[in-house]
């Protein structure tokens, strides 16, 4: 772990930026433009723009959605099959063998 006083000169609003906009890189594929906030339901209306974009998580950043992935590179995931299972979740020995997919198949994404 680095000294953070000595490598204050690094945090710069550049870096600030770089964090968030990886933040929202790992979290948009994984739950596309949901935050799950306990927040209340809003109905409101905004203009489209027309950038072939949508707003991420929290609305702070936009984001490409790609539409061209073949299906092989796509994640496997179904929840309404998976929930039922007595272990559905995967679990990965980063120090062993690769392991084996828990679930087989091609995901259908939700958007």
């Amino acid at each position: 772990m680095g000294d953070r006083l000595a490598e204050f000169q690094q945090a710069t609003f550049a870096h600030l930026v770089d964090a968030c906009c990886g933040v929202l890189v790992v979290l948009s594929p994984q739950f596309w433009t949901r935050d799950f906030s306990p927040g209340n339901d809003h109905l409101v209306f905004v203009s489209g723009e027309n950038d072939g974009m949508e707003s991420g998580i929290g609305n702070y950043l936009r984001v490409y959605f790609p539409d061209d992935w073949p299906d092989d590179d796509r994640y496997v995931f179904n929840w309404a099959t998976l929930k039922d299972e007595a272990d559905p979740f995967e679990t990965i020995d980063y120090c062993g063998k690769a392991p084996t997919p828990a679930i087989s198949g091609q995901l259908v994404a939700p958007w």
